[in-house]
This record gives C-alpha cells, sequence and structure tokens, in this order.
C-alpha cells in the first residue's frame, strides 16, 4: 500500500455489490507502511464467512479504519471474526470493525487481542468502533487491549448516529488507565442508541465502570457481574430500563431481576 486511501481498502475481499459466502480469510499479514482491513464492505452482502488467525505485524503501520474490516454500506452476516492478533497501528480507530454504515447481524466477533498504540490516539475500540448503521444480535467476547496510554479504549465504541442492539459483549479486558475508557462499552455521541445489550465479566485499569456513557441513549440493557465498581459511569445521556448495581430506580432502572420496559402493547405469547 502506498496512499493513505489503502486503509480502506480491503486486502482479501473489497465488496462494492453482489454476494460474498461461504468464504474463508486467513493468514493475511499486513506488513506494508499502510496498514488496511482484511476486507472491506461498500454495498452488497458477505455472508457465512469466517475471518480467522490473521496478524498485522509491521509496528508503527499507519492506519486511520479498521484493521480486521470496515463498513460504509452493505450487509455483513452470519460471519465468525475469530483469533486475529492486531499489533501497533498509529491513529487507527479500532483493532476490529469500523463501521461507518450499513449493517452487522449475527456475527460473532472473538478473541480480538490488541497489543499497542500511539499515546495520540484517542479512540481505540479493540473490537467494534461505531459511528453509523447498524450492528445487531452479534457477540463479543474475549475482547484484550493491553496497551495502557489510549485516552477512549473499551471493546466496543459508538461514537456518531449508530445503534448497537440485542447484543453480548463478554470477557473484555482493558489495560488503559483514563477515566474517559470503559471496561467494555463507551457511548459517546447524542445520536447513538444502545438497545438490549448485556455486558458482563470486563475489567478495566481505569477507575471507570463497564459501561461509560457521556452522551446517547440505553434502553433495555443489562450490565452485571463485572470486575470493578461502580458497573456503570454516567455523565451524561439517557439511561432507562436498564439492569445494574448502583440503579436506584430512576427512568425504570433496576439494581436486580430485570423485567420488561413498560410498553402499550400485549406480552403474550403467540400461542396465547
Amino acid at each position: 500500500a502506498s496512499t493513505d486511501s489503502d486503509y480502506l481498502r480491503g486486502m482479501a475481499i473489497h465488496l462494492t455489490d453482489g454476494l460474498v459466502s461461504n468464504c474463508v480469510i486467513t493468514a493475511c499479514d499486513c506488513k506494508g507502511s499502510r496498514s488496511q482491513p482484511f476486507f472491506s464492505i461498500y454495498g452488497g452482502v458477505m455472508t457465512h464467512c469466517a475471518v480467522t488467525n490473521n496478524k498485522h505485524t509491521i509496528n508503527n503501520a499507519y492506519a486511520r479504519g479498521g484493521m480486521i474490516g470496515y463498513l460504509s454500506g452493505g450487509t455483513l452476516r452470519r460471519t465468525h471474526i475469530l483469533r486475529n492478533n492486531m499489533t501497533y497501528a498509529d491513529q487507527a480507530q479500532t483493532s476490529g470493525l469500523m463501521v461507518e454504515g450499513g449493517t452487522v447481524e449475527d456475527c460473532e466477533i472473538v478473541g480480538v487481542n490488541s497489543t499497542g498504540a500511539s499515546s495520540g490516539v484517542s479512540h481505540s475500540a479493540t473490537a467494534l468502533y461505531q459511528t453509523g448503521g447498524t450492528v445487531r444480535r452479534c457477540l463479543f467476547a474475549a475482547i484484550t487491549n493491553q496497551t495502557g496510554n489510549v485516552k477512549c479504549a473499551a471493546a466496543v465504541e459508538l461514537n456518531g448516529a449508530a445503534v448497537l442492539e440485542n447484543c453480548l459483549i463478554a470477557d473484555a479486558v482493558n489495560s488503559s488507565t483514563f477515566d474517559t475508557s470503559a471496561g467494555a462499552l463507551i457511548v459517546r455521541h447524542k445520536d447513538a442508541v444502545v438497545r438490549h445489550v448485556t455486558v458482563t465479566r470486563s475489567s478495566v485499569a481505569a477507575n471507570v465502570g463497564a459501561l461509560n456513557l457521556s452522551a446517547g441513549t440505553v434502553i433495555g440493557s443489562i450490565v452485571s457481574g463485572n470486575a470493578k465498581s461502580p458497573d456503570v459511569t454516567q455523565s451524561g445521556g439517557t439511561l432507562s430500563w436498564s439492569c445494574y448495581p448502583e440503579a436506584d430506580g430512576t427512568n425504570g432502572n433496576i439494581a436486580e431481576n430485570p423485567s420488561f420496559e413498560n410498553t402499550t402493547g400485549q406480552l403474550t405469547s403467540l400461542d396465547g
């Protein structure tokens, strides 16, 4: 790679339209001066694929996008992203997926290990950095950030008009010592929405919660069973109808035994 725009070009798959299915991306190793994602999706559908055992080994690689994958449109569906090892990348927003648009659904992002980042980097979402689009019904697990000097680090970060729903974030480990970080999930944009997401078994070096909410909306979610108290750090935004140990009943939040949010419809099974 030789130009700045190459950080958006997929090394193995660069999809602008059509269908990619039942493919495996493996043994890729980015060694150039410009870090590139293993796949990029601008349109079309990528489904039933596996992205596994890839790596970035070049130190000081210049990157601004997602190092595993990038989406600005289209759909990523039913794809397993497993055991990818990411090293240092200057100004990379994430070691995992960068989603600016489109849809990610029914995917597993497991075993992402980030081993370095510049002290000048303001964001480092190890598994997902999302500024737009929708991510739903996904698993984020065994996510590790080993760098302590990143200012805003977590497994998942929402920093735009993005929707994250019906997902599980578990077993995230974050070495960042900044209180703008989180054990697992950062929500920091007024138009970001987190809906029906569970965050559990995370740990962080900084004195912050598994969820760090400064703007946006978190609703109908569970944040519990994490290594450090409080489970939730909130300086802004709206947190409602959720379950976390520090909840005091405000906005329908509850400390244990989560219940249905108040609805105007019937909560009966289809068979009556």
